[in-house]
């Protein structure tokens, strides 16, 4: 566990960012709890800090829009079964809530058949 009441160090937003964005380009989903580990605090310093804002209030919520467009693209590929996905992104809408400045995830998915054109 992480020292309790941490303070975000130099450097720790873009290093939380990077981490995203590497693990998702390696192909695996990445986690806000390896994320906190990574920067050595725990896991409630690190809602604690997304909560107060500034740097890594911006960070955290980047690295949440980076895990929903891959979560999503991946359920609406196939890549990830579709249930898991809902049951993921569900998670990380309720995480948010509280959050400074956090919106809510809505997605919209609209399937144009044969011989339909997306005007009608």
């Amino acid at each position: 566990m992480g020292k309790q009441n941490a303070k975000p160090k130099r450097g720790d937003a873009q290093k939380m960012i990077l981490y995203f964005r590497e693990t998702i380009a390696n192909g695996a989903i990445p986690t806000f709890s390896e994320a906190a580990a990574l920067l050595g605090i725990g896991n409630l310093d690190l809602l604690r800090l997304a909560r107060e804002g500034g740097e890594m209030g911006d960070a955290y919520r980047e690295c949440r829009m980076l895990l929903s467009d891959y979560l999503t693209v991946g359920g609406l590929t196939k890549r990830f079964d579709s249930s898991l996905v809902k049951l993921l992104l569900g998670e990380l809408d309720e995480r948010s809530e509280g959050t400074a400045g956090a919106s809510s995830l809505d997605v919209t998915v609209r399937v144009i058949g044969r011989g339909e054109t997306e005007g009608g």
